[in-house]
């Protein structure tokens, strides 16, 4: 019904939204927890499609992106596309975060909120993001966009791109993390040549099997051999200071994990209910082993967790069997491996 309404009388609006921001003035400050003061009551009924973008806050930029962006509303009026809704401007602190929008500056996010069903929508959602290359504009990774999906503007609106992409190849080796999405951006990468699929350290396996039977809910959905051998895996795959971490950590759980039952060790030969027991002490351990709690978990929940079998019994349904997948354009980009020969020619 408002949709039909904005929509045959696009005269009204620029009253209705008048009105509409007048009810969220008040005369003294408000201040509440942050789901209380973001309660818009009926409004967060409403169906609406919305993108998001990151500005400048340094130099005033963002106050010229929203003159701009009037002013494309204004000349989009004038052409039978009406805006049904306020814009919305938050401002945030800068993000280490390689890909944040925010990453390594302050920033004004503003956002579109329109209503499904308003005429044109999608058409005004492009017209602005068109208009935020002016303004070194940073599109909402998780709202409408699709300047990210232009061949090469990744590479220019995030400095340290390179480096993210290696750290994405390096953490996705079994490519848990792909998707239509990274595919179209170019980040998937192919296994390097004479990388094996199967590690020939069976005594690690072993190690990493038992540590993933302690763990992991029982009745496990795939062999635990299989769990130790794709955490074996992450760690050969890990060219980070974290993978010799990892390894430290896997000879303390062999040597040292024992001892807190107290039993003899290795950790892999004690029972499942010794295995257990250790386990549990060390996750409830409030001083020094809590990092190597993390290290364990990182090793057993995120080769089981990672399996699409395993995801599958928690209810996950890959992208491509969505319905949202339906229709969209899932046509590879090319991204080569940051560091080599074609990399560095191009």
């Amino acid at each position: 019904m408002l949709t039909w309404f904005l929509n045959t009388f696009p005269q009204t609006i620029p009253g209705l939204l008048d009105e509409t921001l007048k009810q969220l003035v008040t005369k003294e400050p408000y201040i509440d927890t942050s789901y209380r003061v973001y309660d818009l009551e009926r409004v967060n009924d409403i169906t609406a499609l919305s993108s998001e973008i990151a500005y400048p806050l340094d130099g005033n930029v963002y106050l010229d992106t929203v003159d701009s962006l009037l002013a494309v509303i204004k000349s989009n009026a004038q052409n039978g596309r009406h805006h049904t809704a306020p814009l919305a401007l938050r401002f945030v602190a800068p993000s280490q975060a390689l890909l944040s929008m925010f990453y390594n500056r302050r920033t004004c996010m503003v956002e579109f909120p329109l209503p499904v069903g308003t005429q044109h929508l999608e058409g005004m959602l492009d017209a602005y993001e068109m208009d935020a290359q002016r303004f070194q504009g940073r599109p909402h990774w998780g709202q409408w966009h699709r300047m990210p999906l232009t061949p090469g503007w990744a590479a220019g609106a995030y400095p340290r791109l390179d480096d993210w992409i290696r750290a994405y190849r390096q953490c996705n080796f079994n490519g848990v993390f792909d998707s239509p999405f990274t595919d179209h951006m170019g980040f998937r990468s192919a296994p390097t040549p004479g990388t094996p699929l199967v590690s020939t350290d069976r005594a690690r396996v072993e190690e990493l099997a038992a540590l993933a039977e302690a763990v992991l809910p029982h009745p496990l959905v795939i062999p635990k051999e299989e769990i130790g051998q794709r955490a074996v895996l992450l760690i050969q795959r890990m060219h980070a200071p974290l993978a010799s971490q990892l390894e430290q950590a896997v000879d303390f759980v062999q040597w040292g994990l024992p001892l807190l039952v107290p039993a003899f060790p290795p950790f892999s030969t004690l029972s499942l209910a010794q295995r257990q027991l250790a386990v549990s002490r060390c996750f409830h351990h409030k001083g020094l082993l809590r990092d190597l709690a993390r290290a364990i978990k990182l090793l057993t929940a995120f080769p089981y967790y990672t399996d699409e079998r395993v995801r599958a019994t928690l209810g996950y349904v890959e992208f491509e069997h969505r319905p949202r997948a339906t229709g969209l354009d899932l046509t590879p980009l090319t991204y080569p491996t940051p560091g080599s020969d074609s990399h560095a020619e191009s």
